[in-house]
C-alpha cells in the first residue's frame, strides 16, 4: 500500500445504496461518512482493509478516506459489532473540517515501571483515555504517562501532569487523577478481650 506524503493511513471505499448493500457482507463492512459540512454518504469497506487499520490506527488518527469524489480527511468515530456473526458490522467515518479544532478521544499509553511498587503498592490507572482539542494536523494517536513518577506510596499523577504535544489540550479538570499507586492494609476482625457478653433476656423470667 502506497502511503500519501501526509503519511496518514489510507482507508479506501465505495459507495453504495440502501437497495444495494454490496456483493458480499462476508467480504464487506457497511459504513457511512458524514460530518459538520459532509452530506452523509452510505459506503462499504473491504473487511480485512479496515480490520488492518482499526487496529493499528483505533478511533484517535486521521485517515485519508478514497474512493468518493474527492478524498477526506476521517476518523472512526463508532464500530458496531454483530451479535450472531461476531466482528465488526457497521462503522461510522466523521469528516473533520481542515483548519478548525475538534475533539477527539485519545488514549494514554502507560510507560516505565513505579518505583512504589517495590514497596507494595498497587498501581491504580483511573484514566484510560483523555478527551483533547486540537486541529486535526495536531491529533496525538495517543499520550505517554510515565510511571517512573510514581516513586513512593500514595503518589499520584494528575491531568496538569500529562505531558501534550504542541497545539493539544485537555478538556478535563486539572486535577483529576490519570493514575496512583495505592497501599492497602489488612484490618482483621479480633474479639476484645474482657468484652461483656449480651444479655439474652428468657420470656416469662421476672427481674430481680
Amino acid at each position: 500500500m502506497l502511503l500519501c506524503q501526509s503519511m496518514k493511513p489510507i482507508l479506501t471505499v465505495q459507495t453504495r445504496t440502501k437497495s444495494k448493500k454490496g456483493k458480499n457482507n462476508d467480504e464487506l463492512i457497511m459504513g457511512v461518512v458524514y460530518g459538520p459540512k459532509q452530506e452523509p454518504i452510505m459506503v462499504a469497506v473491504n473487511k480485512i482493509v479496515f480490520n488492518k487499520i482499526f487496529k493499528e490506527a483505533g478511533e484517535s488518527t486521521i485517515l485519508e478516506l478514497q474512493g468518493l469524489e474527492k478524498s477526506l480527511d476521517v476518523l472512526i468515530k463508532d464500530v458496531t459489532f454483530s451479535p450472531l456473526r461476531g466482528g465488526i458490522a457497521h462503522v461510522d467515518l466523521y469528516a473533520v473540517e481542515k483548519g478548525k479544532e475538534m475533539h477527539a478521544e485519545v488514549p494514554l499509553n502507560f510507560i516505565g515501571e513505579a518505583g512504589a511498587t517495590k514497596v507494595g503498592a498497587v498501581i491504580n490507572k483511573v484514566l484510560h483515555e483523555v478527551t483533547v482539542v486540537c486541529l486535526p494536523q495536531d491529533l496525538p494517536n495517543h499520550i505517554d504517562v510515565d510511571l517512573t513518577k510514581l516513586e513512593v506510596a500514595e503518589s499520584r499523577i494528575l491531568v496538569s501532569d500529562l505531558t501534550l504535544p504542541k497545539g493539544v489540550k485537555v478538556t478535563q479538570a486539572g486535577e483529576e487523577i490519570v493514575v496512583m499507586a495505592e497501599t492497602y492494609v489488612e484490618v482483621k476482625e479480633e474479639a476484645v478481650e474482657g468484652a461483656a457478653a449480651p444479655e439474652v433476656k428468657v420470656e416469662g423470667e421476672s427481674s430481680k
